[in-house]
């Protein structure tokens, strides 16, 4: 989102949204179980689930198949966090965190 580009502005922060896949490990976990925060570094700034974002959602919220969490972090770890909510991180360069990128089933890499 554009708001989000002018606030975070050239710090090597990135956003992403990744969808929870159903049996990956973030599926029944709660955000404090994960550890988001020390690998790979990432601090959830909401959850959309069934439609309404849960804003700041506190370390007891547990994650289930279908929410989407939407989180900051470092740009190295994007596919750590991808791989643990089910998904194999692609980008285009991997280098340039506005580059083209898109997130694929593990089960489908397999």
């Amino acid at each position: 989102h554009p708001v989000l580009a002018m606030a975070l502005g050239e710090s090597d922060v990135v956003v992403m949204r990744v969808p929870v896949a159903a049996g990956s490990a973030g599926d029944g976990g709660s955000i404090a179980q994960l550890q988001l925060d020390i690998e790979p570094g990432f601090h959830v700034l909401a959850v959309l689930r069934g439609g309404r974002y849960l804003s700041r959602p506190r370390g007891f919220v547990e994650l289930e198949a279908g929410d989407e969490v939407i989180a900051t972090g470092p740009q190295e770890g994007r596919a750590r966090l991808a791989e643990l909510f089910g998904w194999r991180f692609v980008a285009e360069d991997e280098d340039d965190p506005s580059s083209e990128a898109e997130l694929l089933p593990l089960s489908a890499a397999r």
